[in-house]
């Protein structure tokens, strides 16, 4: 008799250690209980591309302009890009076209790109660039 109250007094006390165990976690690590993974914050959306804002001094022909655009066409056999806004820009044999501040060719400008032009208005809107600049933000 003494050895099974003493096999109830063991299972008891092991019973007892075995809950008393688990209700002791406060470190909340128990993998039963997982921590909720965080929801990921929504990657940010691309700024809009800028319309034209061509801002020429009030003596209009053969001032000096800077303005962004986006390209809308090239036209290789005129050396000409037409941006959005209207305006008509004409590559000369010394106009500066840099992206990321390296040197690169009328040909490798793509539609679509935001350029940054500086140069001097001629008649009906065309401007004759001095430098473009690929603007580095583009979405494109």
């Amino acid at each position: 008799m003494r050895s099974v109250i003493r096999q109830i007094g063991l299972s008891m006390l092991l019973a007892a250690t075995v809950v008393a165990g688990g209700c002791s976690d406060d470190n909340n690590d128990n993998p039963a209980n997982p921590t909720p993974t965080p929801t990921p914050t929504p990657a940010p959306q691309p700024t809009p591309t800028p319309e034209a804002t061509p801002t020429p001094s009030p003596e209009g022909v053969g001032s000096e302009i800077s303005f962004l655009g986006k390209l809308q066409r090239v036209v290789p056999e005129d050396k000409k890009l037409v941006l959005s806004g209207g305006w008509d820009v004409v590559v000369q044999a010394n106009t500066i076209i840099t992206r990321d501040d390296q040197p690169v060719t009328f040909e490798s400008l793509q539609v679509g790109e935001v350029l940054r032009v500086k140069g001097t208005v001629e008649p009906m809107d065309v401007v004759m660039a001095k430098r473009i600049t690929v603007d580095p933000y583009n979405d494109n």
